[in-house]
C-alpha cells in the first residue's frame, strides 16, 4: 500500500523507519493519551517487523500505517486501523504524530487519505475513533474532517499515571457522508 497526498504518503512500515518510529513511540508525552508505547528499540524493531507485511483489511488485526513526510522522505507518524472481527464493515482508527510535526495538518491529511482508501476499496459502513477527553487536539482533527461525536464512555479506562478513571469520546464518520471529491 502506498497512497500519496499533497504533503504526506501513507504506506506500510519498513525497517528504515525504526529510529523515527522509536523516537516518538517511546516518548511518554506523545503516547500519553494512547494505549500503545514501545519501551525499547528492540521492541520497536519487532513491532515493525510484525507489521510490515500485514494487509489492509484483515479482520480482527490492528495495522499500523506509516505517515511519511513527502519532501523530507522520513517517518513523521503513523495511523492505526482495525477492521472489527465480528463486523468488518466497521473500522476503528487512531493516529500519532511526532511532536515536531504536530499542529501542522499532517494527521488530518493522513487520516483523510486512509479514509478515502477504506471507503473506496473496502465495504466499510462506518469509521470510528475514540479520543481521551484530555486530548482536545485529537478531537479537533476528527471534527475538521467531518467526524461526528457519537457518545461519551464514562470512566472507560484506568490511567495508571494519574491513578484515575478517564472518559473517552467516540467519534464516527459514516460511509453515507463520504464524498470523494472533498477528500
Amino acid at each position: 500500500m502506498r497512497i500519496e497526498g499533497s504533503r504526506v504518503i501513507i504506506r506500510q512500515l519498513k525497517p528504515e523507519d525504526l529510529e523515527s518510529f522509536y523516537s516518538y513511540r517511546s516518548d511518554p508525552q506523545v503516547c500519553r493519551y494512547q494505549n500503545f508505547m514501545v519501551k525499547s528499540m528492540s521492541e520497536a524493531e519487532r513491532f515493525i517487523e510484525g507489521q510490515k507485511d500485514l494487509p489492509l483489511g484483515k479482520q480482527g488485526e490492528w495495522l499500523q500505517i506509516a505517515i511519511e513526510h513527502k519532501i523530507e522522505k522520513k517517518l513523521i507518524g503513523d495511523c492505526a486501523i482495525h477492521f472489527m472481527e465480528d463486523e468488518p464493515r466497521i473500522v476503528e482508527i487512531g493516529y500519532t504524530i511526532h511532536p515536531d510535526y504536530q499542529r501542522k495538518g499532517y494527521a488530518t491529511e493522513a487520516v483523510r487519505l486512509l479514509m478515502k482508501a477504506v471507503f473506496k476499496d473496502h465495504n466499510v459502513h462506518k469509521i470510528l475513533a475514540k479520543v481521551d477527553v484530555r486530548n482536545p487536539s485529537s478531537a479537533r482533527v476528527l471534527e475538521k474532517i467531518g467526524f461526528k461525536q457519537e457518545g461519551r464512555f464514562h470512566q472507560h479506562f484506568y490511567d495508571h499515571l494519574d491513578k484515575a478513571w478517564i472518559d473517552e469520546i467516540q467519534f464516527a464518520y459514516m460511509q453515507d457522508d463520504f464524498m470523494e471529491e472533498i477528500f
